[in-house]
């Protein structure tokens, strides 16, 4: 589990780039365009980045597995539906 969590973080170590790349563009058009209203207009920059990293986070690693051929393992192992079913029975 150690060896599958330290892959993880290298691989997001290369995505931290452009990740924050896109999380300052994201505040920055946020900030102006609510800042145009005469409101502090950091607040929704910040929630939206806030909110948005971890979602681009999770779809960058889920796609990284998918490159790399772990979907063909997933799909030898027995599906949760059939063992919930043969426990109900």
């Amino acid at each position: 589990m150690k060896r599958a969590f330290m892959s993880e973080l290298a691989i997001v170590r290369t995505l931290i780039p452009s990740i924050a790349g896109v999380g300052l563009f994201i505040f920055v058009v946020l900030t102006l365009v609510n800042a145009s209203d005469g409101d502090s207009g950091m607040s929704a920059g910040a929630c939206a980045v806030s909110a948005m990293s971890p979602i681009i986070v999770m779809n960058s690693l889920a796609g990284f597995d998918n490159q790399n051929g772990w979907s063909a393992t997933g799909q030898r192992c027995p599906s949760r539906a059939k063992t919930s079913s043969a426990h109900a029975t």
